[in-house]
């Protein structure tokens, strides 16, 4: 019997690297891709392939470049696809005016028209599968906006928009369209987003300054602070979760924080929420 075919952007670590673990060691026939299939997190897992025997080919594959994608849709068009994974992203944190145009750009080219690229390219194959799936890594961000976050959480919000839009306009297509938007994990995400390393004499406004300070105090598991809530290989059981559902839903809030952010922001009017950024603004302006 044919195994049912996964194909996974952004594998080389956090939530990718978990992703195609999990569903190879479920019996999925994986076709794992990276920018770099030299990286420390490639090695690992193609180390752990060859001693546990996975299913897990490796692609090079950049989403910013269409040529890769149509190499990897090439490499695998004849065996077809069931299932499309987008994960590949990164993050540019910081106050929307230390930005330019273009790194709002470089922004949306990956987490936002990475994803379109990918879709649109592999559609067809979708179509053909018997029981087809699309699994898009969005972000809390993408639905509850917060200062320094701005153009990350635009690239997000796109995404949630194109996404919701494609599901309902396959409505009458097998093809099972669901989202995941995960809060904060200990994942390499952070340690590789734009902006987290500022310059003492850069001018940077104090709010995110005292965002960057509060951050190094208290978060992450190199600082001790380790919470279930924030094991990313919950993402990688809830995207296999999402898998086997003969009818997955649009939207899976999961992580510290994100759910009880979601409640709030759509619980609260818009001025009061609008109040509550401001004053908390206000007191990271002058906070020691």
């Amino acid at each position: 019997m044919k195994k049912i075919s996964v194909l996974v952007t952004g594998c080389s670590s956090g939530f990718g690297k978990l992703i195609v673990l999990k569903l190879a060691r479920e019996g999925y026939q994986i076709y794992a891709t990276a920018r770099n299939l030299k990286s420390e997190g490639v090695l690992e897992v193609q180390e752990i392939t060859k001693r546990e025997n996975l299913p897990i080919e490796w692609y090079e594959l950049d989403v910013t470049k269409q040529s890769q994608i149509n190499t990897v849709f090439d490499s695998i068009k004849d065996r077809g696809l069931d299932i499309l994974i987008n994960n590949a992203g990164f993050g540019i944190l910081g106050p929307v005016e230390k930005y330019t145009v273009q790194d709002v750009k470089n922004q949306f080219e990956t987490n936002f028209f990475g994803v379109v690229r990918m879709i649109y390219t592999f559609l067809p194959l979708l179509k053909k599968s018997l029981r087809p799936k699309i699994i898009t890594i969005s972000s809390i961000a993408g639905l509850v906006i917060a200062p320094a976050y701005g153009l990350y959480a635009s690239s997000k919000h796109a995404v949630e928009v194109f996404i919701e839009a494609l599901r309902y306009e396959l409505f009458d297509s097998n093809i099972k369209i669901s989202l995941i938007e995960p809060g904060g994990f200990d994942t390499n995400f952070t340690k590789n987003s734009i902006g987290l390393k500022i310059k003492k004499d850069e001018l940077i406004p104090s709010w995110y300054r005292n965002v960057i300070n509060i951050r190094n105090r208290h978060v992450g598991a190199e600082n001790n602070i380790i919470s279930k809530k924030r094991d990313p290989q919950l993402v990688a059981d809830l995207v296999f979760k999402i898998i086997q559902s003969k009818n997955p839903r649009l939207r899976y809030v999961i992580g510290q924080g994100a759910g009880v952010g979601y409640f709030l922001r759509k619980l609260l009017p818009s001025s009061i929420w609008d109040w509550m950024m401001r004053r908390i603004l206000r007191y990271l302006s002058v906070v020691k």
